[in-house]
């Protein structure tokens, strides 16, 4: 059995949802918002191959012509905002990233993108994939970058940020990095050109950057007269119905509402946040212990009998809800699927990469 941070999240959640996902092997089905946070990596995917914003919108379109939910009312309005966070994040970043043009830095450097990686500790296997890892191969250095879409507060300060240093995914992905550095051979160039093999405990801890997208549920609106609109008040002689008629012929078209709201990311760089988790080689043995100790409640099918009540509305409620109060089962439910793998995120395949020889 393998632990991912999805999987361990979905523990601290409730125990049982864990015990229905991950050990009898079902899943809800997917939401619109995560089809939105799927589309929006898909994008800056391309960006941090160094691709240019046309590469990264055609790569969008393509995946969004897989699912045929983006073409229903609620897609076509979600694709627009994805498209908006994209352009916005290319106008913040593109010609003025220090974290991505460190490839540029003087160092040879190798980016990779959806990084999956696997590494064992205490007789425990981890399994997981990076949104971007960059690799110094000079300084054998990692940088990773975890690339989020809220609709929540992303202010510096804000509990969103200010819990990270003792987030799960993040000490898992730290770990994994910790065990890249110590099996990675490096070039010693005070060596006369010879393959020398580095302390496995001399190593700088990994960089770990949070990059936030602040989304919206902004929508088709009615037009301002200024827009070229004409806003609606009921008349003494309409009916509700001439009224609604009315709205909905003043109501911005879907090609409006995707201009104005491109433009709105566009010009507001604060809907964007880079924000580098610290973390020393103490508190992250600290950390490693809380992991070690949750899993091994995980491991204990008494554990994941136990039913967390107040995690039933998270998310919009829980699709297993029904079966928890014993008011169906799990074969009933049109919304719950049987799988085969347990970690469908990670697909085993080989990364994106871009490597830089300066």
């Amino acid at each position: 059995m393998s632990f991912t941070a999805s999987s361990i999240s979905t523990g601290a959640q409730c125990p049982k949802l864990y015990k229905y996902k991950y050990v009898q092997g079902y899943r809800e089905e997917i939401t619109g918002p995560m089809r939105i946070g799927i589309l929006f990596h898909k994008g800056v995917e391309e960006y941090w191959l160094g691709n240019d914003l046309a590469t990264a919108i055609r790569s969008m379109e393509a995946m969004s012509k897989e699912d045929d939910w983006w073409e229903s009312d609620d897609g076509k309005v979600a694709y627009a905002r994805c498209c908006a966070y994209v352009k916005g994040y290319y106008a913040k970043y593109h010609g003025q990233d220090p974290t991505r043009d460190t490839a540029h830095n003087g160092h040879p450097t190798t980016m990779f993108v959806e990084k999956e990686f696997e590494f064992r500790l205490n007789e425990v296997n981890y399994r997981g994939k990076m949104d971007v890892l960059i690799l110094d191969r000079k300084l054998s250095e990692i940088t990773i970058v975890e690339h989020k879409t809220t609709s929540t507060d992303i202010s510096i300060g804000g509990s969103y940020l200010r819990k990270l240093p003792i987030d799960i995914q993040l000490t898992i992905y730290r770990q994994a990095a910790i065990d890249i550095l110590k099996k990675r051979v490096t070039w010693d160039e005070q060596s006369g050109g010879a393959l020398i093999r580095r302390n496995p405990n001399d190593f700088v801890m990994p960089t770990i950057v949070y990059d936030v997208v602040q989304t919206t549920k902004a929508s088709p609106r009615q037009k301002t007269k200024k827009e070229g609109g004409h806003p609606v008040k009921k008349r003494k002689d309409e009916t509700q119905e001439e009224v609604e008629k009315r709205k909905e012929e003043n109501l911005e078209t879907l090609t409006e509402f995707t201009e104005r709201i491109a433009k709105e990311y566009k010009e507001d760089p604060r809907k964007y946040v880079r924000h580098e988790v610290m973390c020393t080689k103490d508190e992250h043995t600290i950390r490693l212990i809380e992991l070690e100790e949750y899993v091994k409640l995980l491991q204990n099918k008494g554990f994941l009998e136990i039913r967390n009540s107040t995690a039933c509305g998270n998310y919009g409620g829980c699709a297993f809800l029904d079966v928890c109060t014993r008011t169906g089962r799990l074969d009933d439910f049109s919304k719950i699927e049987k799988v085969e793998d347990l970690h469908q995120e990670l697909e085993g395949k080989n990364p994106r990469w871009v490597s830089y020889n300066c």
